[in-house]
């Protein structure tokens, strides 16, 4: 007996019958899952490529927002401002940045990591993240098989720049109160600011006292640029 439907999907007819509807319908349902698998696939993938080239160290590669231990109301608002920063960058990648500073073991290079892997798993936006000395050595060195003026302008440029621990660098300086350390923070910090680049920085000191490590045209331009978080409360590390 002659079948008058034609022959698609492999060998499925094209009729009406329930059957062959129903096994439309599930390969129609295999394919979609197929894609949606590789699509996942391929977003894991360059998840891990921006986590690959952002230089965050493994400790700080499972921070968020909600392993942040808020256990006060200064706490719980520093993890709201963090929080708010990535929902604002998220269409705008001009946001305002942030400055976090206070004593040490407040938690600020949590909430820094946080946004950064935030940025990187959701946004899928990339970041570069480091000490400010490791951020430094880098252009030294190069990075990626970069020369050194092309590390020093990833900085410059990347859509979200974390400097950690700023202050803490070693800096000689010479006769005119400078060093090359001092040169290029104020070269990648004032690129930013004229691009409107968001910079989020993490610091130990007070202002005064950072402006002596890494002169007040530098720290300038961050507080112009930078929202301000205090972090003022015990060291967790202690506890």
């Amino acid at each position: 007996m002659a079948f008058a439907g034609r022959v698609i999907y492999g060998g499925i007819q094209d009729c009406n019958c329930a059957a062959s509807v129903a096994a439309m319908d599930r390969i129609e349902q295999e394919v979609a899952y197929e894609q949606r698998r590789l699509e996942a696939d391929e977003r894991q993938k360059k998840i891990a490529a921006l986590f690959y080239r952002s230089g965050i160290g493994a400790r700080f590669q499972d921070r968020t927002f909600a392993t942040y231990h808020a256990d006060t109301p200064q706490k719980q608002a520093a993890v709201n401002v963090a929080h708010e920063f990535v929902e604002v960058f998220e269409t705008d990648r001009r946001a305002q940045g942030l400055f976090f500073y206070g004593s040490v073991g407040t938690g600020k290079t949590h909430l820094a990591a946080a946004i950064a892997n935030e940025v990187m798993t959701r946004l899928m936006a990339p970041v570069l993240f480091g000490t400010s000395t490791a951020l430094l050595s880098r252009i030294k060195s190069g990075w990626a098989d970069k020369s050194d003026e092309e590390a020093l302008n990833m900085l410059c440029t990347v859509p979200l720049l974390i400097i950690d621990d700023l202050g803490k660098e070693y800096a000689k300086r010479n006769a005119d109160g400078w060093s090359w350390v001092h040169e290029q923070l104020y070269h990648v910090i004032n690129r930013r600011y004229e691009d409107y680049l968001p910079v989020i920085v993490t610091t130990n000191f007070d202002l005064p006292e950072l402006e002596k490590k890494i002169d007040a045209s530098v720290v300038s331009r961050i507080i112009e640029s930078c929202r301000g978080v205090e972090c003022d409360w015990e060291d967790h590390r202690c506890l």
